[in-house]
């Protein structure tokens, strides 16, 4: 008996030292996050070899951390939401020449600082949150303080810089201050439904969009642009501030220090493509999202109101859209489901927004492009697990989003540069044409991230492990073929 005792420890430990470094936990893979949860099994984790404060930690599932999904949902749609109405501000800004002398691409550069602001800030956060003098309320309080002065101060901008400093650089950091702690909160509550508890909270972007987008467009139509930026700073930072104050890691949790670079993952060909899918995505994404009300209002001759309408499509289609998409990650993987997505945006770019001319038209296709075009958001992070080991995982999702900023920076520049300077329809298909172009270039370096996963990464065990339990038949018909093709 002890033999058999011995030799069954022996295996065991062998079959630890040979999991692939590689091999993800469930936990929840969030852009940003300072520490990377690797929760083994229940039936593991409770066994009588457990501490209590393991066990305690597992039993923890709910309870107040529901509380911090509905903050973080609200978060979401405060920030990234507000964030996805800027794109009236633009078209505002364009038809009536609010700042004499700044051409389209100026404008566009105020969207590109705010854009990329938040996702270079992450690493802040982080910082911020991990010290002995800080925490996620810290972190989301002097977030506030330059949401509320890039908001406020954008209503009393006279030249295009200024915009620059409030609309841009203020308000990117105080949002990426914010979100990285809606983002990193809710996961350290939630064991069994940490996926669903992330899930409801990242929600509140398309919430919050299409309230924002709406509201927005109605408010510069009878309010003006400076009372509109008055009101949504005092009303979203007074919301912040209340719902920030809810947001706390378990009080168990400890924080470890946040090692923001390592340039070794910088020497892997396969990160270096994922982080292009990502940049080249997001600058299609962005050039579709932002020009829709452009798009609306100069290119088909419509409203306000209705650009405004087509905005708030465009973030329900992302609310009940990105649910599917990940349903579809769950079945295919998550590359292919990422290739697929990236397909079907591109059909759209080409199909339908190069030659729409009606408003139902219009109002089809945000709907649409809103379900899809944003799927870069939801595939990014697990896509950098599957390249570099769960141990680099935070470093790599850090420095991530820095690498993918500069595209943020660019793409409205690029998209307003392929029009004229009285455009009409017509000149809205070069941005579609250019749309389409990046999400083809994305697909086309994830193809290579694709071949080193089931080429060089997954072994034939690993392929098979993969797949779906109640889909593990297919591979009695299809043999390996099935595991390279699910991989």
């Amino acid at each position: 008996m002890t033999n058999t005792g011995t030799d069954a420890e022996k295996s065991s430990a062998v079959h630890r030292e040979s999991r692939s470094p590689y091999e993800l936990s469930e936990a929840a893979i969030v852009p940003g996050e300072i520490e990377i949860d690797s929760l083994p099994p229940c039936s593991e984790s409770c066994s009588e070899s457990s501490t209590p404060h393991e066990r305690q930690e597992l039993e923890r599932d709910g309870g107040y951390g529901w509380i911090t999904v509905v903050c973080a949902l609200l978060c979401h749609g405060l920030t990234w939401g507000v964030l996805t109405s800027f794109g009236i501000y633009l078209a505002e800004y364009l038809a009536n020449d609010t700042f004499p002398g700044t051409t389209d691409l100026q404008y566009a550069f105020v969207l590109g600082i705010s854009l990329a602001s938040p996702l270079v800030f992450t690493a802040l956060s982080n910082i911020i949150i991990s010290s002995k003098w800080g925490g996620p309320r810290v972190s989301v309080y002097m977030g506030c303080t330059l949401y509320f002065a890039g908001m406020f101060g954008a209503a009393y901008a006279k030249k295009i810089w200024q915009l620059y400093l409030s609309q841009g650089l203020a308000y990117g950091i105080g949002t990426g201050l914010i979100f990285n702690v809606a983002m990193t909160v809710p996961p350290k509550w939630f064991f069994k439904h940490r996926g669903i508890a992330v899930g409801i909270s990242t929600a509140g972007t398309g919430v919050g969009g299409v309230a924002f987008a709406i509201g927005t467009a109605s408010m510069i139509t009878n309010l003006g642009i400076g009372w509109s930026f008055r009101i949504t700073a005092i009303i979203a930072t007074t919301l912040l501030v209340i719902v920030g104050s809810f947001l706390k890691y378990p009080p168990e949790q400890t924080h470890h220090l946040f090692k923001p670079f390592q340039f070794d993952i910088l020497k892997k060909p396969e990160y270096l493509c994922t982080v292009l899918y990502c940049l080249l995505g997001l600058m299609g994404y962005m050039g579709c999202v932002f020009s829709i009300p452009t798009f609306a209002i100069s290119g088909l001759g419509f409203t306000r109101g209705q650009g405004g309408m087509g905005t708030a499509l465009f973030n329900v289609g992302m609310l009940f859209g990105r649910p599917i998409v990940g349903q579809v990650l769950d079945i295919v993987g998550v590359i292919n489901g990422s290739l697929f997505s990236g397909f079907v945006t591109v059909i759209l770019a080409l199909a339908f927004w190069a030659t729409l001319s009606t408003y139902p038209q219009f109002l089809v296709w945000a709907l649409l492009m809103g379900s899809i075009c944003g799927s870069v958001w939801t595939t990014a992070a697990p896509l950098v697990a599957e390249v570099v080991p769960i141990k680099d995982l935070g470093t790599a999702l850090s420095m991530f989003w820095v690498l993918v900023a500069p595209g943020a920076v660019v793409a409205m520049p690029i998209a307003l540069t392929l029009r004229t300077s009285d455009p009409t329809r017509a000149d809205f298909r070069n941005v579609a044409i250019y749309c389409a172009c990046c999400y083809l270039g994305s697909n086309a370096a994830l193809m290579y991230t694709r071949w080193w996963v089931v080429n060089v990464r997954l072994s034939e065990e690993e392929r098979l492990k993969r797949l779906p339990p109640k889909r593990k038949w297919f591979h009695f018909f299809y043999g390996k073929w099935y595991g390279w093709i699910r991989a």
